[in-house]
């Protein structure tokens, strides 16, 4: 951890960061994924607003919200399928064997920031 950058406050009077903790982990999200075969740059087509839209009138076409049930709650995608997990390891398989009879459909996935889906 040598080349990262720790900020120091100006007028330290040293209660500055006091509770600041640091943890490594291998991996951002704790997906449960042990398979070493697994490739997570191996991603999907990411589409822009225009694509979306269309897809959104397609009945061939399901949304996949992969947030959690709060951010779901507060807005998703008409008839956008929720994967009713409390953590995105459980999510992971869940979504799978909800999708498993839509594999010629399209299928169109969104979180908040990319990483879930």
């Amino acid at each position: 951890m040598d080349s990262i950058r720790l900020n120091v406050a100006l007028d330290d009077d040293g209660k500055s960061f006091w509770v600041l903790r640091m943890k490594v982990h291998d991996r951002i999200v704790a997906d449960g994924i042990d398979d070493p075969t697994f490739n997570p740059s191996d991603v999907g087509t990411y589409l822009k607003a225009e694509a979306v839209n269309a897809m959104a009138d397609d009945p061939d076409t399901l949304f996949v919200d992969m947030r959690n049930h709060y951010e779901y709650e507060v807005g998703h995608f008409e008839n956008a399928l929720e994967v009713p997990s409390d953590t995105f390891r459980e999510q992971l398989p869940m979504a799978a064997e909800m999708l498993a009879d839509a594999r010629e459909k399209n299928i169109v996935m969104y979180c908040t920031g990319g990483i879930r889906c």
